[in-house]
């Protein structure tokens, strides 16, 4: 009798072998933009504009007892190709540890949305302007920034050109650059993807600051960065005439403030200090 269960308890065993291989196959895989939400799940989900798709603001609230009147509101990097809102989160969850609210928008990208870095410079706007009209604290200030090209999008919003044109700028206290990408111009970041727009409007470097008020910026960045020179920070500070507390790391290269945890940590510090400083 066992003899002949046999066969029948193989071809059922290669029957749900198939159909595990069949579900396995048809299931189509998540994308990159589905991963990079998976990695803030935890987080407030608010949709601030609708583009070719919606686009979303991830809320942190602040997790110390001693909560601040301040929220951060930081942008992430990627080149401006990637949805990677992933490398912002470290130092997200860092300041979200010291008792800040933490706002994090998404904006158009290539891979995603066949989009242009002016693209993602007006979905900052949009953005800014969204988070103005979400809270009616008038005690509720904010510090903007990001790292990487995501630093780019939030000098461009301190920049006469658009400080002029959102709702948010008589709250924004300063400005927390990481590995920022500031000039994209020839010999500069990503030249070969702005080249054929009007990359002067879009380039920090390029514009004019200070007709709509002074924003104290905090920048840092490594010695060894090779996607950015380290001198850009520099001489941005000086062609601009920002009011800056920069702060130099010999090693740690671009990515830095997105995969060297004590980098991050003591940046994080750093920025407390800077925030004591003025009074933020």
């Amino acid at each position: 009798m066992p003899s002949k269960k046999r066969p029948a308890l193989l071809l059922l065993c290669l029957l749900l072998l198939g159909l595990l291989l069949w579900y396995r196959q048809s299931r189509p895989e998540p994308t990159l933009l589905e991963v990079e939400h998976q990695y803030i799940a935890d987080a407030e989900r608010i949709q601030y504009t609708q583009a070719n798709r919606p686009l979303y603001i991830f809320r942190l609230p602040p997790k110390s007892s001693q909560t601040s009147s301040v929220s951060f509101v930081l942008f992430h990097g990627g080149g401006w190709i990637y949805p990677t809102i992933s490398q912002i989160l470290p130092v997200a969850r860092a300041l979200q540890e010291m008792g800040h609210e933490v706002l994090l928008p998404e904006y158009r990208v290539l891979s995603v949305d066949k989009s242009t870095p002016a693209e993602a410079v007006e979905d900052a706007r949009r953005a800014l302007d969204f988070i103005s009209k979400l809270n009616k604290d008038p005690a509720r200030s904010y510090i903007i920034g990001g790292v990487s090209v995501g630093a780019q999008l939030a000098a461009m919003m301190l920049s006469d050109a658009f400080l002029a044109q959102h709702a948010m700028k008589e709250k924004i206290k300063g400005a927390v650059m990481l590995s920022p990408v500031l000039d994209i111009s020839p010999g500069g970041y990503g030249h070969d993807m702005v080249a054929h727009l009007d990359w002067q409007r879009i380039s920090p470097m390029h514009q004019t600051f200070g007709a709509q008020g002074r924003v104290p910026v905090f920048l840092a960045h490594a010695r060894d960065d090779r996607e950015v020179a380290f001198e850009t920070t520099a001489l941005f500070s000086k062609r601009t005439d920002i009011i800056s507390t920069r702060h130099a790391y010999d090693t740690g290269g671009h990515l830095i403030f997105i995969r060297h945890q004590p980098s991050i940590d003591d940046v994080a510090q750093k920025i407390k200090v800077w925030m004591d400083a003025m009074g933020a």
